[in-house]
């Protein structure tokens, strides 16, 4: 059966990918020394492991600190340190007129979402 093929993949995958995390992180607690940058081991046949490390960066914004922020510092300065990534408002294009629809057409790419699928147990039945 179709449904519980994919239940069963779906569930290795969580898994595969939940191991695959707990195996990286104690690789590189075990080989790498540095708090950033990359470091390559030397395998058999010639292979090797390269482990490279990062920073993340990542603005608060949800409460609008970022505009606040802003404000206090040289426009040109912002300007630098901040990339803004245009994101439309699905909900809010939907309910616009057409006439501005039309024009966000000419910037706008729309195409079908990857399905979800989720199997959900039945109800425990009162009793």
């Amino acid at each position: 059966m179709l449904i519980a093929e994919w239940n069963t993949a779906d569930q290795q995958q969580k898994f595969w990918r939940q191991k695959e995390l707990e195996l990286r992180a104690a690789l590189v607690t075990e080989k790498y020394t540095k708090d950033k940058g990359t470091e390559r081991f030397d395998l058999d046949a010639g292979w090797q492991l390269v482990i490279e490390r990062g920073l993340d960066y990542k603005l608060e914004n949800k409460n609008g600190e970022t505009a606040d922020v802003l404000d206090e510092i040289p426009s040109e300065i912002g300007a630098l340190l901040v990339k803004w990534k245009p994101e439309l408002s699905a909900t809010n294009y939907n309910e616009t007129t057409q006439e501005i629809r039309d024009k966000f057409n000419a910037i706008l790419t729309i195409k079908p979402a990857s399905p979800t699928v989720k199997l959900v147990p039945p109800k425990a039945s009162k009793g």
